[in-house]
């Protein structure tokens, strides 16, 4: 992440520390949650991500909640000799609102299955997973996965470095850019299961 100000700014260092702190988390953020999905694309040091890595959903569920939980709790155990099993759910943030606000089509009360779905403060769970909702996955998509598939690594953690060449000096502006450094080590493909929520879109997206 990165983010140009004025010159003048430095002249107050607490209150741009806390500007910066803010405004390039998020870049940095963003960037990261990227990075642990989908991987990087470089020639000379590609890395997979979660999506890309991922196994397709190969249950025959319909419904939004029995397709993440065969998922996890059918499909992973099956395919790791039950070595592995589900810690998570990662969804799209409309997802998470659209499964805990689910209502019945004829009274209209608020419909979750018994002992299957929970949504309190903000929170979802799907059969005792926890959810991560992200804006890196997209909408109708889904990530079921044991954590312990996988490895994030930090190989430096976030550092803050200021940038001032000819072209900023003319405009009186330098530039900030935070980085880390990071790797993803995926131990089991088969413990990562991807699927979308509605049935029948995998086909579509073959065709």
């Amino acid at each position: 992440g990165y983010v140009i100000v004025e010159r003048e700014m430095l002249d107050d260092i607490d209150w741009l520390t806390g500007y910066l702190q803010q405004k390039l988390l998020i870049g940095l953020k963003t960037a990261e949650n990227d990075f642990i999905l989908n991987g990087t694309s470089e020639v000379n040091n590609p890395a997979l991500g979660l999506l890309t890595s991922a196994t397709a959903y190969n249950g025959t569920f319909t419904n939004p909640v029995d397709r993440v939980i065969d998922a996890g709790f059918g499909q992973i155990p099956t395919a790791t000799d039950d070595f592995y099993q589900p810690t998570n759910v990662i969804l799209n943030p409309r997802d998470v609102v659209k499964i805990g606000l689910n209502k019945a089509t004829g009274s209209g009360e608020y419909d979750l299955p018994q002992n299957s779905v929970a949504f309190a403060q903000g929170k979802l769970q799907i059969a005792g997973l926890d959810t991560v909702p992200t804006t890196s996955i997209d909408a109708d998509d889904f990530l079921t996965l044991d954590r312990n598939a996988v490895m994030f690594v930090r190989r430096m953690n976030p550092e803050i470095r200021m940038f001032e060449d000819a072209a900023l000096a003319k405009q009186n502006k330098v530039m900030f850019r935070i980085e880390e450094r990071v790797a993803q080590v995926i131990f089991n493909t088969a413990a990562i299961v991807k699927g979308t929520l509605t049935a029948g879109d995998e086909e579509d997206d073959k065709n």
